[in-house]
This record gives C-alpha cells, structure tokens and sequence, in this order.
C-alpha cells in the first residue's frame, strides 16, 4: 500500500491519538508539527486511522504534514483506506489510490481536514475541529467506496 520508498525498514512512531491527547484538530496539526517535523514527514508520511462508533476502522496516509492551509495540497502518495471484515476469514486492508482525475488529496483549516473531493463537493473523508462529526462519501480524487462501510445510516461517522 505505502509507496515503494517507505518499505525499507522505516520505524513508525505514535504521533497523536484522542484517548492521550484529547480530540482537537488544533493539536492534532501540533502535535504532528512538533513530533515529526515538516522534513521527517515528507520523508515518510503520516497515516490517520479512525475508529467510528460502530468500530469501523478506516482513514488515510498523506505524504505531507497536516498545516492550515487555504487550498488542497498532497500527491499522488496519498490515498485513502479502510479495513474490511469479511463474514469468514481474516480481516484486510482495502486501498484506494489517486485516480489523478483531479488534485483534491488533503484541504485542511482550523474548521475541518479532508481528503478527496470533486466538482460535486463531496469529501473521501471529512472530520470537524472537536472530532465529533465526521463524514465519508465517494470521491473523484480516489474513486473510493465510502469508507465506515455503514452506507444505510446519513448522519456523520468517524468518532475516535
């Protein structure tokens, strides 16, 4: 799934979590700011994982740090993800790359972090400044199913 340049032995560290850092978009960005630095993350890459209220696990890898931004940034490294439970068998990893239709990879603000977007204005993944709401719906950028795998239930999902 990563880009070919991550599979060389990389140790990947804990940069953020909700239980341990309390849910805040604002300190989310510091503490990616801080702990990885612009530098070691455009050598690496972040990946954000999400656990909604149903424990659906899904998210995404950016190859750029986390800023508040006026406009999309990101390449075609990034891509979205969920995790899929098969009714028999082991559970796996369902990716969906760039389909370069478009340059909407990551848009972050004070207000919200997205992934994914298209001229319909839908977002692969959506989530609010305090955590709470979030919505996943299919997107141009990665042609992604939507990803809590929850598709009867409109309102928002994406609770850590």
């Amino acid at each position: 799934y990563l880009p070919p340049r991550l599979k060389l032995g990389r140790t990947w560290r804990l940069l953020y979590s909700s239980d341990q850092d309390g849910v805040s978009l604002e300190t989310l960005y510091h503490k990616v700011r801080i702990g990885g630095g612009i530098t070691s993350i455009s050598d690496a890459g972040l990946v954000l994982a999400i656990r909604d209220a149903d424990d659906h696990v899904f998210g995404a890898f950016v190859n750029e740090s986390f800023t508040n931004n006026k406009g999309y940034y990101g390449n075609g490294d990034c891509f979205l993800w969920r995790t899929v439970q098969p009714k028999e068998g082991t559970p796996y990893i369902k990716t969906y790359p760039t389909t370069l239709r478009n340059n909407y990879n990551i848009l972050s603000t004070h207000e919200y972090l997205s992934l994914g977007g298209g001229i319909d204005g839908r977002y692969g993944l959506w989530i609010d400044s305090s955590f709470e709401k979030g919505v996943t719906a299919r997107s141009e950028t990665y042609g992604n199913e939507i990803l809590s795998d929850d598709r009867d239930r409109p309102e928002p999902v994406g609770k850590d």
